[in-house]
């Protein structure tokens, strides 16, 4: 059962994932194109030939961040180092994608789009994963989505661990029992 809910909640955050990666480049590519900061030279290129690209992004951002563990339960890890693993893991993602679209002799694509597509992808994901997490703390909080837990031992150790979990009801741990 425990399987069951975590392959639910990874389904689900893969799926925000691929919508947020695939709005966030759409989002680039007209960042760069229709209001440019850096003027573009070669002119507008096809909206198409940009989405198409969508192809390589979103199965690589998926092998990136199963990687870097981004699709396992993190209900003790804080905000700050899931953000870190998503800064990294797109970091290298994009170097990825740059490096196998200069293989790309066809048609070259915008340094300046992957440069936005990083810092927007970076930004949006971890605004995302944040608000995915609270949500997960708040229905947890309601006693839904709760781990269950059998402390070992009866001692100063295990009376400490217990008054942690207490205090922290949005872990979504309940303690059924001692074992000594």
């Amino acid at each position: 059962m425990l399987k069951k809910h975590s392959k639910f909640f990874e389904t689900l955050v893969l799926l925000i994932d691929l919508i947020t990666l695939s709005s966030s480049w759409i989002l680039a590519y007209y960042l760069r194109f229709y209001y440019p900061i850096v003027p573009a030279t070669k002119g507008i290129p096809s909206f198409y030939t940009y989405t198409t690209l969508l192809i390589i992004i979103l199965p690589l951002w998926y092998i990136v961040f199963k990687a870097f563990g981004l699709y396992r339960p993190r209900r003790i890890s804080s905000k700050v180092a899931e953000v870190m693993d998503i800064a990294k893991a797109t970091t290298i993602a994009i170097l990825i994608l740059v490096s196998l679209t200069f293989f790309v002799r066809k048609y070259e694509f915008s340094r300046v789009a992957f440069l936005y597509f990083w810092i927007i992808c970076v930004i949006a994901l971890c605004v995302e994963r944040i608000i995915f997490r609270e949500f997960l703390r708040f229905i947890r909080k309601r006693g839904y989505n709760l781990r269950h837990a059998l402390i070992v031992g009866t001692g100063r150790v295990g009376r400490d661990i217990t008054d942690r979990v207490h205090n922290h009801p949005e872990l979504g741990i309940k303690i059924k029992g001692f074992l000594s």
